[in-house]
């Protein structure tokens, strides 16, 4: 939907489009989650389900799950990304509202959370039509297939990436499961792995929703040189943030995880701070690899992907029962670098850009200081686990953040600018 949005078209050509690309694909899929909902009911009938309940159930929340993710993609194509990140943190807060009411009030069972998300993404749903309405014109007049297929042709690609990905990240699991027959290790890693990886959804969560359509945007109505004069302006900013958290978990990492998962989880502290580092700088290697898919390239991007889950699936076997759960942190982390620098390589040359030698050096400089007070001086006086990362937390921000912040004149300007523009 983002990257063939009509930027420049009119009136009809918008119809045409949401009536192509939301209201074709949406028949499919409702076409296809019918089908599913016949043999659901037939295996149902035919007593083959252990808690039909929670299958019905599940089966009904997908259809108004994938409606919701269809009419926020809307508004990110229109780079509404505020109405997105309100409704987030909006619909998370009254799903945990209603979940808790009817489990302490009704419904105290796994089938009473199941239950009370589907009624929230219905209500939630029944909003979004609403917000459509106003939003976007559509007729089944003006369906055109062939613009249908094309977006599928694009499309079916980037889903199973993302199937890829997904199973680039559950791999490891299952293999240290399977070599090394310990699930007490599968618990360990897990817990590390997957707090960490909030690391990385905490800044690309963030920036995606606003980043994609404006990248798109520029590419398609100025090309080129545009999209990489965007990117340089965030580069920088966005190795700022990834040394500051690196400077933060080497520090206070431990006593995070401590704090967050509780003190028997100690086994899964050097995970964590090894993986949390890893996906902190994820997001500048994702910004710098931005390219690929402006030119419609989903094959390219598959293809990518598909070879980094074989790889980290090749060197687990070698490196778990060498090195057990490190081990298989490594085989990942080095599978989504080589992912990465892959995308890179194949991102077009024009749009190709990494943070620049001064600002690198300025980070990894304010950082290594920040990092000498902080652990040379005992400043950090705190004992429980809360109190050192809040502490830490704080210290880096001025410390680090105001090395940073009195050094880069541009990121002065910048910051500047954007607090005179919101006024």
């Amino acid at each position: 939907m983002v990257r063939f949005y009509p930027h420049e078209g009119n009136e009809k050509e918008f119809m045409k489009f949401w009536s192509s690309f939301l209201i074709a694909p949406a028949m499919i899929a409702f076409a296809i989650w019918i089908v599913i909902m016949i043999v659901a009911f037939a295996l149902e009938a035919h007593g083959k389900f252990d808690n039909p309940t929670v299958i019905i159930f599940v089966l009904f929340q997908v259809m108004f799950t994938v409606f919701m993710s269809h009419a926020l993609w809307i508004s990110r194509a229109r780079e509404q990304s505020k109405f997105n990140a309100s409704f987030d943190v909006i619909t998370k807060w009254i799903t945990v509202v209603v979940t808790l009411l009817i489990l302490s009030q009704f419904w105290p069972a796994a089938e009473g959370v199941i239950f009370a998300r589907l009624i929230c993404s219905f209500a939630f749903s029944i909003f979004l039509i609403n917000w459509l309405s106003r939003q976007i014109k559509f007729s089944f007049a003006e369906i055109d297939l062939k613009e249908t297929k094309r977006g599928m042709r694009y499309g079916i690609p980037m889903a199973l990436s993302e199937i890829s990905g997904v199973l680039l990240g559950l791999v490891d699991r299952l293999m240290i499961k399977h070599l090394m027959n310990d699930f007490s290790a599968v618990g360990i890693y897990s817990i590390g792995f997957g707090l960490a990886s909030y690391f990385d959804q905490v800044i690309t969560n963030a920036f995606s929703q606003a980043i994609t359509p404006v990248v798109n945007r520029l590419y398609k109505t100025q090309g080129e040189a545009a999209v990489l004069a965007f990117k340089r302006k965030l580069m920088n900013f966005l190795f700022y943030i990834s040394c500051g958290f690196i400077c933060f978990l080497v520090i206070a990492g431990r006593d995070l995880l401590l704090t967050l998962a509780g003190a028997d989880k100690e086994p899964a502290a050097e995970i964590f701070v090894i993986a949390a580092i890893f996906f902190s700088v994820m997001p500048v290697l994702k910004v710098a690899s931005t390219g690929l898919l402006l030119g419609k390239r989903s094959d390219i991007h598959l293809i990518v992907i598909l070879f980094a889950a074989v790889l980290n699936v090749g060197l687990n076997c070698f490196a778990i029962p060498t090195w057990g759960t490190i081990g298989a942190l490594t085989s990942t982390c080095f599978s989504l670098t080589v992912m990465n620098v892959l995308l890179y390589s194949f991102c077009p040359k024009p749009m190709r850009c990494l943070p620049e030698v001064t600002a690198m050096s300025r980070a990894v400089l304010a950082g290594s200081v920040c990092f000498l007070i902080i652990t040379g001086t005992g400043i950090l006086v705190a004992q429980s686990h809360w109190a050192r990362v809040l502490s830490t937390f704080a210290l880096v921000s001025v410390l680090y953040g105001g090395a940073i912040f009195s050094t880069d004149s541009i990121l002065r300007q910048t910051l500047r600018s954007l607090v005179h523009k919101k006024q």
